[in-house]
């Protein structure tokens, strides 16, 4: 689940509300009134939180077409990246929170072992921590069609994946790798 604090007194936050989540909440994002939660096995849950005392279930859906995990999201204008497991880089239309429209789903897997982990999207280019093989980075200038550009390996199981300015920070395994690299290079 989530909970909405009210901390204008930040020595003691007061917790003014929240809401059970259908599974684990693995990674939430707020924007506007909306909160988009990654729930792990039960996919994708978006909540009303217009009203912070009293958030509100939308719609829980699950964007794969296989059963797999939602770890991470992030949303960008109307669009949700969705780094789902073995599902891949999955991309969500919410214009409508309602009607969430899957716009593409993009399998990132060389193997059994790979799992979409997390999703980092610099203006038309996402990169996908992608545990085994590393980050897979995909052009989503069409966010109907996402395609792999580039990949990067380290020396272990990528978990994490973060871009500032012209570098790219992997947590994996072995450590913390930084990389410069320039969109253009790609």
């Amino acid at each position: 689940g989530f909970v909405v604090a009210e901390i204008t007194n930040l020595s003691a936050p007061n917790i003014i509300g929240g809401i059970s989540t259908k599974k684990d909440a693995r990674r939430l994002v707020v924007d506007g009134t909306f909160a988009y939660v990654a729930q792990g096995r039960d996919g994708i849950g978006i909540y009303d939180i217009g009203n912070p005392r009293s958030p509100q279930l939308v719609k829980n859906f699950d964007p794969s077409v296989i059963t797999t995990v939602a770890y991470d999201l992030m949303k960008i204008g109307n669009l949700l990246y969705i780094a789902d497991g073995a599902a891949g880089l999955i991309i969500v239309d919410v214009r409508n929170p309602a009607v969430p429209r899957v716009l593409a789903s993009t399998n990132t897997s060389n193997n059994a072992d790979d799992s979409a982990q997390k999703v980092e999207v610099d203006g038309t280019i996402a990169y996908v921590a992608n545990s085994y093989s590393g980050v897979k980075i995909f052009d989503i200038s069409d966010p109907m069609k996402p395609a792999l550009i580039g990949q990067i390996r380290t020396a272990g199981d990528v978990v994490d994946v973060h871009i500032i300015g012209n570098y790219v920070y992997i947590a994996d395994q072995t450590g913390i790798s930084v990389i410069r690299a320039t969109h253009q290079s790609l």
